[in-house]
């Protein structure tokens, strides 16, 4: 039998009036989030939303072409 993750909850937020959500240091400094940053979300086979940082390249160069 293959033995799953373990997971652990960092911290949980409330979503206010503005349904906006601010990610709390501790996630940012685990995904290490800069600004600029990108973060993809991703449905789960269960009923949830991974999160995850990603480098996205072409949308980079385009950044840097339009800048010159």
């Amino acid at each position: 039998m293959v033995e799953q993750p373990k997971e652990t909850i960092i911290k949980i937020i409330q979503v206010k009036s503005r349904k906006r959500i601010t990610f709390p240091k501790a996630v940012r400094d685990i995904l290490n989030i800069k600004d600029n940053d990108h973060l993809m979300f991703i449905k789960d086979n269960q009923p949830g939303v991974r999160i995850q940082k990603v480098t996205i390249e072409i949308v980079n160069s385009l950044n840097r072409m339009m800048e010159r």
